[in-house]
């Protein structure tokens, strides 16, 4: 398995899945905004920016994982392992 694309190859799948970076920041944050805009889905009532997006999904202090899903040029989706929120002790 290939830490760029953990192990799920676009010939099987029609699409891979990598470490999101900088590039992939516009497609995922409009992506997200269509279902922001599509209301009823998720906690925040308002449209991010991109730099936003970077800032709470790919590079934030609080952001150790950020994977994307992408179809030639089209990201699909993408998964985000967060800490904002303190863990519990123990």
């Amino acid at each position: 398995m290939s830490g760029t694309n953990c192990g799920v190859e676009a010939g099987t799948t029609g699409f891979i899945i990598r470490k999101a970076r900088a590039d992939d920041a516009p497609g995922l944050c409009d992506l997200l905004n269509a279902i922001l805009r599509a209301g009823g889905t998720m906690a925040r009532p308002t449209a991010m920016t991109v730099p936003e997006f970077e800032d709470w999904y790919i590079y934030g202090a609080h952001v150790p994982c950020c994977q994307v899903a992408v179809a030639g040029e089209v990201r699909l989706g993408f998964q985000v392992l967060s800490t904002f929120y303190p863990l519990p002790q123990g």
